[in-house]
């Protein structure tokens, strides 16, 4: 089975990564999440025949309007 893991952003300070992974989305950061979900539904065929790293750069590359 694929595990898909959404994030949004990186803390400055590598001690802080833990508590950033962990914790809930800000609320300014929805958008974000609606879209990054939307990329990802599309990109299910390609998940579901395992090209997980194909399936990562479609996600991100529509994320960044490529």
């Amino acid at each position: 089975y694929s595990r898909v893991r959404i994030g949004i952003g990186h803390p400055k300070q590598k001690k802080k990564v833990n508590n950033h992974v962990l914790e809930d989305f800000k609320e300014d950061e929805e958008d974000k999440i609606n879209e990054i979900t939307e990329n990802i539904v599309k990109q299910l065929p390609t998940l579901i025949k395992k090209k997980i790293d194909l399936f990562s750069s479609k996600v991100n590359q529509d994320l960044n309007g490529i």
